[in-house]
């Protein structure tokens, strides 16, 4: 959850951050902060973006229950384009992909979200112990507060994807 904060207040002023800027006109934030015990005034920014964030974790959660099976929680890892060639493709939607289509996949895979259509160099690097150290108390504080719990259940949920599933070499 730190990690995901960090990720979403890398901005020049937090209060412009994608998950602080709905603060006043999102109904799901201010449910989700009327079931707590806190004054919608004393929420600080990274607060907010916690709730933000843990409001999207519910929301998933809901849809995923109301799907009953038919959708699938799919965790970011340095591993996520093989989760999808071994697990969401050939498991959840029965498709199976062959080397020119396996291929494809890792082709794409290799271009950066951010980088508008730039070729990412090299490996993925992951920077979440960096960003873990880097992060502010408040931060911090805010992740496992409030974006830790729900976070933990989608993380945890029947319809998160076990890689190794029905795998025989497992164990």
């Amino acid at each position: 959850p730190v990690q995901v904060m960090m990720s979403q207040l890398d901005v020049p002023r937090i209060s412009k951050a994608n998950c602080v800027r709905s603060k006043h006109s999102s109904p799901m934030i201010k449910d989700f902060i009327d079931e707590t015990d806190y004054n919608w005034d004393d929420f600080t920014d990274e607060e907010f973006c916690a709730v933000h964030l843990a409001t999207l974790c519910e929301s998933a959660l809901r849809n995923l229950d109301d799907a009953d099976g038919l959708g699938i929680a799919v965790a970011y890892s340095p591993d996520l384009v093989h989760d999808f060639l071994d697990t969401v493709f050939p498991k959840h939607f029965h498709t199976p992909v062959d080397r020119a289509g396996a291929d494809r996949v890792l082709k794409i895979s290799g271009t950066y979200s951010k980088n508008r259509g730039q070729h990412a160099e090299g490996d993925f690097q992951s920077d979440s112990e960096a960003k873990i150290k880097n992060a502010s108390e408040e931060i911090k504080s805010a992740a496992k507060l409030f974006l830790e719990p729900s976070y933990k259940r989608l993380e945890h949920s029947e319809y998160n994807i076990d890689p190794d599933e029905g795998d025989d070499d497992a164990a």
